[in-house]
């Protein structure tokens, strides 16, 4: 499991009164460290902010593999870039995105987010096992995991965790 590329979601607010917002948000792309084997979701719900059109062509340039999450389906294109689009239709009030288009948007992550921890092995059966053990409650929950996954007594899922470092993948043998 400690050879699979971490999972980061970053948040950005950009600054429009900046004059130079396309270097700004390469920047903030490059310090990232976004680059080939990536996938990067830009999200706005009009589909036409800059500085995450910025961004994207700046993942696209870099080797990732970009997409374009927005509510608007008359959106325009960003070259080299596919879409996901969320029809969610006009918002109840003009302007506030955070009803419908925010929760379409939330939803969306939740599931892709879902969906990558699913790919990338940190999920078994329907129990997300990349477990970080790091205090009381979180080692319980893995040795709740163990138990449950390697079908194992109590004292057997704690000897198998210190074994494997409190790693939940390597002590049940995925």
């Amino acid at each position: 499991m400690s050879e699979t590329k971490p999972i980061t979601i970053s948040v950005v607010t950009p600054s429009y009164k900046q004059p130079e917002w396309l270097k700004l948000c390469a920047a903030s792309v490059a310090d990232r460290g976004v680059g080939k084997g990536d996938v990067f979701i830009g999200i706005t719900a009009s589909g036409t902010a800059p500085f995450v059109r910025g961004a994207l062509e700046e993942a696209r340039k870099r080797g990732a593999v970009p997409f374009l999450l927005t509510c608007n389906p008359h959106h325009p294109p960003v070259k080299g870039v596919k879409s996901i689009v969320l029809a969610t239709g006009p918002e109840l009030i003009t302007g506030s995105t955070r009803l419908k288009a925010g929760t379409a948007t939330k939803l969306a992550l939740n599931l892709l987010s879902s969906i990558g921890m699913i790919r990338s092995g940190r999920v078994k059966d329907n129990l997300m096992i990349n477990v970080q053990a790091t205090n009381a409650k979180l080692r319980d929950r893995a040795k709740r995991l163990v138990m449950t996954l390697a079908e194992v007594g109590e004292a057997e899922a704690v000897k198998r965790l210190e074994k494997s470092g409190w790693d939940v993948a390597r002590a049940v043998g995925k």
